[in-house]
């Protein structure tokens, strides 16, 4: 998984959707979700499924640090 912070107006949508788009063209599970509120569930319950996971967000700094972040991503690793 990987996450990029913007300030919005940055081409985030285009980004987004090229990455799932790569995914796709190398023949690679992808899951791709637009979530609101991150939460460490939501992006746990995600990675369990085994596939590569692209998460799009606007609400980033209000939600969840990047502390806890870093804390969901390491619980499966």
């Amino acid at each position: 998984m990987a996450a990029s912070r913007d300030m919005g107006r940055t081409a985030s949508t285009w980004v987004f959707n090229a990455t799932r788009l790569l995914f796709r063209q190398a023949k690679e599970a992808c899951d791709s979700y637009w979530m609101r509120c991150l939460d460490r569930s939501k992006i746990q319950q995600r990675l369990e499924m085994g596939a590569h996971v692209v998460i799009k967000t606007h609400e980033w700094t209000g939600e969840m640090s990047q502390t806890s972040f870093d804390e969901a991503l390491l619980v499966k690793s």
